[in-house]
């Protein structure tokens, strides 16, 4: 009985977690598209989002682009197809490991310390100063967050898009494939199909 009623415990905790998650994306959906804008806060936040993290990301997707050129050369290696590094570094990178690994260090990066960040300010009680003065504590401090994360994400995503190719080339050069062949593949397969 014991193991039941922790059971509906948990199973409760969570419903209610789900519940809550989606109360706050509804108010912050709501919250959007009222005035007035914070757009200082916003900009805030996307230098917070996006300009101090653009290091790791470039970091990450050159490390996306390396693997996936050394797991492309030794797979191409046994049908001598080394000449299509390039299509396979660009597909890897582009479809898979540059919007994936973004992600979790944006996730990792961004997402922890805006919790730490939320988080020490309810603990302080300035979220409930906030509602004290009649402001919006999820349209001054959630909606720039969000706002920043929806447009930064896809730009880093990008720029680990490149960094992810520029690696995949440097690992192709050092096994011997040249520059144009790489970039011939990779046009190849982004604009040929």
């Amino acid at each position: 009985m014991e193991l039941l009623n922790s059971f509906l415990k948990r199973l409760k905790d969570g419903i209610s977690g789900v519940g809550s998650a989606s109360i706050l994306l509804f108010s912050t959906f709501r919250e959007i598209f009222r005035l007035p804008l914070e757009i200082s806060e916003t900009l805030e936040q996307l230098y917070e989002v996006g300009l101090k993290s653009i290091i790791v990301v470039l970091i990450t997707g050159m490390v996306a682009g390396f693997v996936g050129a050394v797991q492309a050369y030794y797979q191409l290696k046994a049908i001598s197809a080394q000449g299509m590094m390039g299509g396979f570094v660009a597909v890897l990178v582009l479809k898979e490991l540059a919007p994936m690994l973004t992600a979790f260090v944006m996730a990792a990066r961004v997402g922890t310390g805006f919790a730490a960040e939320l988080g020490t300010m309810k603990v302080t009680e300035q979220i409930d100063a906030l509602r004290a003065m009649a402001t919006s504590p999820i349209k001054y401090l959630v909606v720039p967050r969000f706002m920043a994360c929806i447009i930064m994400i896809p730009i880093l995503i990008i720029f680990a898009d490149v960094t992810g190719i520029m690696g995949g080339l440097f690992i192709s050069l050092s096994f011997g494939v040249k520059s144009g062949v790489f970039f011939s593949a990779v046009w190849e397969i982004l604009f040929c199909w």
